[in-house]
């Protein structure tokens, strides 16, 4: 299959990288609530991962948790556009096994930071709930992300 983004035509796909990040925490959310977790409590813990425990006190540290929520996706999502619009195909015409692999990545580097800034808790006897986790930041997060920069790009390519 030839590359849908051909050299004659650069698409900028970073604005569709901000709204692929936007949608893509959205719906992480989304999951997270449908499992029972209390917006508010999301984004205490989000807020925790800087400030730590002391998030956990006032309530008012769930906007700075929804801040750097969003911020974060919205960073991922434009990752993926700029490496979608400099010159990788795949991630383009093949949105979800790329999304899928992204999400993964995503999910890998996100555990990562938990760990060095000492906020990370090991699933242990847990497991059925990190694979949910892994379920919703490969599918919601990451197939989202990408299926979103997919159709700005195959939209700009038909302009």
């Amino acid at each position: 299959m030839p590359s849908i983004i051909a050299p004659p035509k650069r698409v900028n796909l970073i604005p569709a990288g901000i709204a692929a990040g936007i949608i893509g925490g959205a719906l992480l959310d989304l999951f997270m609530v449908l499992q029972g977790a209390k917006p508010l409590g999301i984004y205490q813990w989000v807020a925790s991962n800087v400030v730590g425990p002391v998030a956990f006190t006032s309530t008012s540290y769930a906007v700075l948790g929804a801040a750097i929520h969003f911020a974060v996706s919205i960073v991922w999502g434009i990752v993926y556009a700029a490496l979608a619009q400099s010159g990788r195909p795949a991630l383009v015409n093949r949105p979800v096994p790329s999304g899928l692999l992204y999400g993964f990545v995503v999910m890998l580097a996100m555990l990562t930071v938990q760990v060095f800034a000492r906020t990370y808790v090991s699933p242990n006897h847990d497991w059925p709930k990190f694979f949910m986790s892994l379920i919703a930041h490969t599918v919601l997060f990451g197939v989202a992300i990408a299926l979103v920069v997919s159709a700005a790009a195959r939209k700009a390519l038909r302009t």
